[in-house]
């Protein structure tokens, strides 16, 4: 992302703006944040279309079109304003990174990721069709790949900027070696026209290259309406639907309801972990310092001068970036400073753009009480039977703190799977739940300390406190995850307790509200806003660890 520049507004609608993302056939695009702390990708249409009284009307219905579009692989669109000054609409962000800088990055993707790719987008695509909409510019930089599943963006708009005057004075309405044959041909644009450029993109998502190489536009159009498409680089299992997706007469492609039928999506996309490591180490969370918010740096005081109305807010004086949610004071650094900068995100337990944290008073809305075999505490200590880790560390005191914070509950025992690398049983707990976070390491690691930046590999066990009944678990996939600490890419709790440990440690800790899904809840992992959740986390590897 790159700072705003001189000549933009601070402003859209009741968007704050936080930098610039780019620029596509519609106009520029900004990341936005509005009051509730949802992060948005605002698209403001070009000056010259701004004058075009037939693009605001259609851009005006297919908006509302667009707004339908509820489906779960789609950037939704949340608002919009036609009639601005200049017309601008917003959709939710997505953190993640494009199917093209990914295979830039790291190569084509494997065979896995790619059906949870193809299922994806044929979905997406269902439900834009279902509006009325056709998204005519599908190409492998409008796929975006989260770590819950792809998404389709972009859509909704084409048809309008495709009947504009900027088109009609030579823009082409599309991208060639995407552009389906009767595209080029000016013919009738209707669904299978997307499900071509949803082939094209499976090929280049799977080689590195589209069906038609690359190269002048010009030679493309022509091997587009005359050669055959190049699918040497599709696994055998994908190459038969692919290359009935990329057939030049459109009667001839399937239907989405057949792909659907055929690609269900994998449960590797439900449970976040069907894309390639180096892939998840890409997607990010925007990060925005404070001088990133105005040209000239510094705090804004007030709404500028934007495209839309002011908003009825009025902003806070403090600048905000980070993760999603209202404006977090400083937190505790841990030992090795706070890390800022660009974040990898592997959302843990599947947090979503949307999910906010809870601002931290400056005095310190939490307490960290730790008990462990490193120091710290005179709390009586009882045996851990075989709790031990695999030669990096040896058994750690299960002693409780002695408190004198707030919350009294005791943590609860581990019964089963007691040893490091186990699924760890918890015993049921006992008590109110700890209105802050409370630690303790069960297993002492003699490996590298984990610093704010570093990534983590780990296992772990997140599970409701009241209930005991398991958020998620890492035991049961194909290795530890990975997730980046310190810098507020996970849920706040891990941040305050993990950084400091060493990796073969198996620590157990409470994430109360504050410093997890906040008091707001998450509706999509089915937290509320008064569950305090237990984890015990143990620590496999720390890796990037940062240069001293």
């Amino acid at each position: 992302m790159n700072p705003l520049e001189a000549e933009d507004p601070a402003w859209i609608g009741s968007y704050r703006l936080l930098g610039r993302l780019g620029s596509g056939g519609m106009g520029e695009v900004f990341l936005g944040r509005s009051g509730d702390g949802r992060f948005a990708a605002i698209k403001a249409a070009h000056a010259q279309l701004a004058h075009d009284a037939d693009f605001r009307r259609r851009f005006t219905r297919e908006v509302d079109a667009a707004r339908k579009v509820g489906a779960r692989f789609t950037a939704a669109v949340i608002d919009a304003d036609p009639g601005a000054r200049r017309p601008w609409l917003a959709t939710e962000y997505i953190p993640g990174v494009s199917v093209t800088d990914a295979v830039a990055a790291d190569g084509p993707l494997p065979e896995a990721a790619l059906r949870g790719l193809l299922a994806g987008v044929a979905e997406a695509l269902d439900a834009i069709h279902g509006a009325g909409l056709v998204h005519r510019d599908l190409k492998p930089s409008n796929v975006l790949l989260a770590d819950d599943g792809p998404r389709v963006i972009d859509f909704g708009i084409a048809r309008s900027v495709e009947h504009s005057q900027i088109t009609r004075t030579g823009q082409a309405p599309g991208t060639p070696g995407y552009m389906a044959p009767e595209q080029l041909r000016g013919g009738t644009v209707g669904p299978p026209t997307d499900v071509y450029a949803l082939g094209a993109t499976l090929v280049f998502a799977a080689t590195g290259d589209g069906p038609f190489g690359h190269g002048d536009p010009l030679a493309m159009i022509y091997r587009t309406m005359e050669d055959e498409p190049q699918l040497d680089g599709l696994p055998e299992s994908l190459r038969e639907t692919v290359n009935r997706c990329l057939a030049k007469d459109p009667a001839l492609r399937p239907e989405l309801a057949e792909l659907r039928a055929g690609f269900a999506v994998p449960d590797e996309v439900r449970e976040r972990r069907w894309l390639p490591p180096a892939i998840t180490t890409m997607v990010t969370r925007p990060v925005v310092p404070p001088e990133a918010l105005t040209p000239g740096g510094g705090p804004l005081t007030g709404p500028g001068e934007g495209f839309g109305p002011a908003p009825m807010m009025q902003p806070p004086a403090t600048p905000w970036y980070g993760t999603p949610g209202p404006t977090p004071a400083a937190v505790p650094p841990p030992s090795g400073g706070a890390g800022r900068g660009r974040l990898s995100r592997r959302a843990v337990l599947g947090l979503s753009a949307g999910i906010a944290t809870v601002a931290v008073g400056g005095g310190g809305a939490f307490a960290l009480w730790e008990r462990d075999s490193e120091g710290g505490g005179d709390a009586k200590a009882k045996g851990n039977g075989d709790g031990e880790s695999l030669e990096t560390g040896t058994p750690a005191e299960e002693g409780q703190p002695e408190r004198t914070g707030p919350a009294s509950a005791k943590l609860p025992a581990i019964t089963a799977g007691k040893k490091f690398g186990q699924r760890p049983t918890v015993a049921a707990t006992s008590g109110a739940a700890p209105t802050d976070i409370v630690s303790r390491t069960l297993i002492k690691g003699t490996g590298k300390t984990v610093k704010a930046g570093d990534h983590l590999k780990c296992h772990y066990v997140l599970q409701f406190w009241d209930t005991g009944k398991i958020l998620d678990a890492s035991f049961k996939r194909d290795g530890p995850e990975v997730f980046q600490l310190g810098i507020g890419q996970v849920l706040r709790a891990w941040d305050a307790t993990l950084v400091g440990k060493r990796a073969g440690s198996r620590v157990e800790f409470t994430v109360p509200p504050e410093m997890g899904y906040g008091r707001e809840g998450s509706e999509a992992t089915g937290v509320k806003g008064d569950d305090t959740l237990l984890c015990v986390v143990d620590i496999v590897e720390v890796i990037k660890v940062r240069e001293e």
